[in-house]
């Protein structure tokens, strides 16, 4: 008698495992992009519902398209941003090596200016080796080229 249950319950689980399997595993795409599986299809999803062949296990399997964009295209992409980005980092660390440049000058100017104006006699080292005082007219002409300087380096 065991046997007879035994034989009856493999048939009816066999049954319905076949029974399944024909009535099919279906694949749809939903609102957002989702890829679903499934042997009943939501009915706003029929007409868009694929039918998978064959009843292997649906899990884990994905309907995927032919990337339209080739690895070594986006390895390209990716390149071409990083140079540009290079590029971008290279102009601002330029840019700020002139401002800071520009910074050190104007300072250098003002100061020296400021010297020029609190003494009354200048003392400057010539290119042998010894010093001098500047006569009023070369302290006139220095004052004048360090305002020149301030207004290059120090306008805004």
């Amino acid at each position: 008698m065991k046997k007879h249950t035994l034989i009856a319950s493999t048939t009816i689980f066999l049954f319905l495992l076949v029974s399944n399997v024909a009535a099919g595993v279906y694949t749809w795409t939903d609102n957002q992009g989702e890829v679903h599986y499934g042997d009943r299809v939501p009915p706003e999803y029929k007409n868009a519902a694929t039918k998978l062949k064959g009843h292997s296990s649906p899990t884990g399997r994905r309907k995927t398209s032919t990337p339209s964009v080739t690895l070594q295209e986006k390895l390209e992409r990716l390149n071409k941003a990083n140079e540009q980005r290079s590029e971008q980092e290279l102009k601002v660390k330029e840019e700020k090596a002139m401002i800071d440049t520009r910074e050190k000058n104007c300072s250098l100017a003002k100061n020296n200016l400021g010297i020029m104006r609190e003494r009354a006699r200048v003392r400057v080292k010539e290119k042998n080796g010894e010093y001098r005082m500047l006569s009023h007219e070369e302290k006139t002409d220095k004052e004048k080229e360090l305002k020149k300087q301030i207004k290059e380096f120090c306008a805004e």
